[in-house]
């Protein structure tokens, strides 16, 4: 099925867009520490992190939705994800 995938409109701090493999090594950052994933099973290593990535463009494709990346605005600088999955 083809679904319209549009970010969340940015507010005045934050711009959210779809992830990329070019987010890699922030995104095992984020998914490779502890404090962040204390609700995980475990953090995630940087394989399992590109896997997330890959796992979040099916699910843009398929669900039209899926966690965003969110930055700063004024800056760019990678802040996190957020979102909605299935």
């Amino acid at each position: 099925m083809n679904r319209h995938h549009r970010a969340p409109t940015p507010t005045p701090r934050l711009a959210f867009r779809q992830m990329t493999p070019d987010d890699l090594d922030d995104m095992a950052a984020l998914l490779g520490d502890p404090n962040v994933m204390r609700h995980y099973t475990r953090p995630k290593t940087r394989e399992e992190a590109l896997a997330w990535i890959d796992w979040n463009q099916r699910l843009y494709r398929q669900e039209g939705h899926g966690l965003w990346l969110v930055t700063l605005r004024t800056t760019s600088e990678f802040v996190g994800d957020c979102g909605l999955t299935p």
